[in-house]
């Protein structure tokens, strides 16, 4: 933020974070941004902590319009930002034989145009998602409407992924979580249980 307000002037707001464990050379670096709005308490008491101001926001996600009650049958589950986990869960979705969900859509792989601009990486990354264990055969949300009718449809989840648990806050889906690659699930859990 300090490069960018100095070279284009630009104020710096922050919106959607979650702060943890951060040297104190971050907090001086970003002591320009102009406000901060988290999405968690523990984010908000690190700030703080370290002097900066901010307004505690609940994720966007939990905004959702109220999705209609339906009959719950069967269970879920979805990946993780982290590898190791996203193999455990379609372990655990396999030997249970409940369908795995991407959050992701690994299945329509469109190039962007840098990408055509660099032939090299194009290839690359058409042999990564080929490569991709469910590449072709895991279930598939059409869209937010989709994953939110699922999700208010089974009697449980277990994930990896944030906003599936913010969904299933929302949608009262009772559901089991796995660590992802910052404290965030943890936190938002902490602000649900009050």
């Amino acid at each position: 933020p300090k490069r960018l307000q100095r070279e284009f002037t630009l104020p710096t707001i922050v919106v959607n974070s979650t702060i943890y464990e951060n040297d104190p050379v971050f907090y001086q670096e970003l002591s320009c941004v102009l406000a901060w709005a988290v999405r968690d308490h523990v984010s908000a008491c690190e700030l703080a902590k370290n002097g900066i101001d901010s307004w505690f926001l609940p994720d966007l996600s939990l905004m959702s319009s109220e999705v209609p009650r339906q009959h719950r049958e069967g269970y879920g589950v979805t990946d993780s930002v982290l590898r190791d986990s996203e193999r455990l869960l379609r372990k655990v979705a396999k030997a249970n034989r409940i369908h795995f969900y991407p959050m992701v859509d690994t299945k329509n792989f469109v190039p962007r145009w840098r990408d055509l601009l660099m032939p090299h990486q194009l290839g690359k990354k058409i042999e990564k998602t080929l490569k991709n264990p469910g590449y072709l055969s895991d279930k598939r949300f059409e869209n937010c409407d989709h994953f939110l009718r699922w999700l208010s449809g089974v009697k449980g989840v277990l994930t990896g992924r944030y906003h599936c648990v913010t969904s299933c806050l929302l949608t009262r889906t009772p559901f089991l979580s796995v660590s992802s690659n910052t404290p965030k699930i943890e936190h938002v859990i902490l602000d649900a249980l009050g």
